[in-house]
């Protein structure tokens, strides 16, 4: 198929709907990676406001998938960083200085303020080239051709190559907590030239590039200088040197980072000098610390700490809104004996929930409905607006006690529910609570245990816990990655083994023609959310985040629960 007729017609049918070109390019999704020859966009521009995004692209215009070109903002650049600003948030795990080895998402601020990837998604949801001028792929599908941008520099000074994207591939498959998924489609890779990059996958995967925009390139000549074996996986971490918009100045775990701007990052100035990010787990302390301005940006609210914020002279709250998607794993529903096992059982306790009356009463209106296991935001691959519109399972007793009956579960049963905390969706162990409540109408009786939240995920991909979980993941997360981690059988977060399910995935994974590659994803979105059930889909909270006087805005992106975009503060 002609790959550029089609971005022309869908570009046209939104354009008729007034829809953003975030939208469309967010609803094209799997489609745009599925395109049999893809480019990012052209010369490097984007339409993006030096106000929207926190610092201005460079300047120039680039073609946009569909055809539509963008034009160089007209607003004044950031000409030079200034001033300084404090972070509070509640951890940062192990906190390694190296990208490639981080191993949750509260390490963002490590990953986002030192890298960029081969293309970044900017706050307004636009998806903009970074290292990456363009990506194409071949039409069987089985080579990607990454063309870098030239003009590019480390934090250290040095020009950054082909080479060091190729090595820094190569570094990513090396690491210890490397995703595994992006190993097993890779074939090799090879330097055609100081501009060019090849990757040569085992079979054809579509949607693999998608994952690829968390690439964070290094330095080749400086990662092996540091004497530390080829990918110097310890030294490096304690030196570290990255394309993004900050250099690491003082890394103390269990304390504190601190960034200094790098003025020549190439997709624009950073607002504010120096940032300090630390680590303060009780978030009564962080309000404090806003309150007396020892902080200047606190993470991980809750909407009951909305009034208090508001309280602050000159502070506010900043919100990514559906940041972190809540769903109820069902443990034991490969088990012979246990009730889960029958999916009218799981259709009964997702009638149970009043999701409404948590979005209401224990979120006060910050968190939206989730209708699917995959609907969340228009620019995730996977959405489907259609299934946006209908909620699968509403609140219903009669329902749910009907469903149980006909499973033979008339008086209920006993099961727990064990939870954890965490960022990705603040409130979690409330919300169980309140699950926990909502089940005992329908006679299911599901008390709630707490676990600390890295005993809770470890024991969750071991697949050592019963009853029932919540998982959470942030809603940015593209369908392929989610179905793979999460719902295919053996799979590091899924407690299923649905054959039907996997092998639609697979096929969806080799199919390189877009229209089709659409209606295949769709359908299996519909089988998963709708007949197989494998979780009880919740609510999406908001991400909250307060900003004292001295922060003048700090603009989020949707569906993105952690500290990203640190390059974006802008200062009163």
């Amino acid at each position: 198929m002609n790959s550029n007729n089609y971005w022309k017609r869908r570009a046209a049918r939104f354009s008729r709907a007034d829809a953003s070109r975030r939208r469309f390019l967010g609803t094209a999704g799997i489609g745009a990676i599925g395109a049999a020859s893809w480019a990012l966009a052209g010369c490097g521009g984007d339409d993006e406001t030096d106000s929207e995004g926190g610092n201005t692209p460079p300047s120039g215009s680039g073609t946009q998938p569909g055809g539509s070109s963008t034009q160089a903002p007209t607003a004044a650049p950031v000409t030079a960083s200034k001033g300084s600003i404090v972070i509070s948030q509640a951890s940062l795990d192990t906190q390694p200085g190296d990208p490639h080895l981080g191993t949750s998402g509260v390490q963002e601020p490590i990953r986002f303020g030192q890298g960029v990837g081969l293309f970044s998604q900017r706050v307004n949801g636009d998806i903009q080239p970074a290292v990456a001028e363009s990506i194409t792929y071949s039409e069987d599908g089985l080579s990607y051709l990454i063309k870098v941008r030239q003009g590019i520099t480390f934090v250290n000074g040095t020009p950054l190559s082909a080479e060091d994207v190729a090595f820094s591939l190569d570094r990513m498959l090396q690491s210890p907590v490397s995703k595994a998924q992006w190993g097993t489609y890779i074939e090799k890779s090879e330097v055609l030239d100081g501009s060019n990059v090849k990757v040569t996958l085992k079979r054809i995967a579509p949607a693999w590039i998608y994952t690829m925009r968390g690439l964070y390139t290094l330095p080749k000549a400086y990662v092996t200088s540091l004497n530390d074996g080829e990918y110097a996986l310890e030294a490096f971490s304690k030196a570290p040197v990255g394309v993004g918009p900050y250099k690491l100045v003082d890394n103390r775990v269990g304390s504190h980072i601190t960034f200094e701007a790098y003025d020549k990052f190439f997709l624009g100035v950073p607002r504010v000098k120096n940032i300090r990010v630390q680590i303060v787990p009780e978030v009564t302390t962080r309000i404090a610390q806003l309150q007396t301005g020892e902080s200047d940006v606190v993470h991980g609210l809750l909407a009951d700490h909305l009034s208090t914020i508001e309280d602050i002279k000159d502070a506010r709250v900043v919100r990514s809104e559906g940041s972190g998607s809540s769903e109820l794993t069902f443990f034991d529903m490969m088990k012979a004996d246990s009730p889960f096992r029958d999916a009218r059982v799981r259709m009964a306790l997702c009638h149970a929930i009043d999701r409404n009356s948590i979005i209401k009463d224990l979120y006060r209106g910050e968190a939206i409905l989730l209708n699917s296991l995959f609907v969340k935001n228009p620019f995730t691959i996977g959405y489907d607006a259609d299934l946006a519109k209908t909620e699968p399972f509403p609140f219903d007793i009669a329902k749910a006690k009907e469903l149980l009956r006909a499973a033979g579960y008339e008086n209920g049963f006993k099961t727990e529910i064990t939870t954890y905390d965490t960022t990705t969706s603040p409130g979690t162990p409330q919300m169980m609570q309140v699950v926990s409540e909502q089940l005992r109408q329908i006679g299911v009786d599901a008390p709630v245990r707490f676990m600390e939240s890295g005993q809770y995920v470890g024991q969750f991909r071991e697949k050592k816990l019963t009853g029932m979980g919540p998982i959470s993941f942030p809603q940015s997360a593209d369908f392929a990655t989610t179905y793979e981690t999460h719902y295919k059988a053996g799979s590091a977060f899924s407690y299923d083994d649905w054959a039907e399910g996997d092998a639609m995935f697979t096929a969806i994974q080799s199919e390189v023609d877009v229209n089709k590659r659409e209606q295949m994803s769709k359908d299996l979105l519909r089988k998963l959310s709708r007949e197989r059930v494998p979780n009880i889909t919740l609510v999406a909270p908001n991400a909250l985040i307060g900003i004292g006087p001295k922060v003048k805005d700090y603009p989020r992106p949707a569906a993105q629960p952690y500290l990203t975009h640190l390059e974006s503060i802008e200062l009163a």
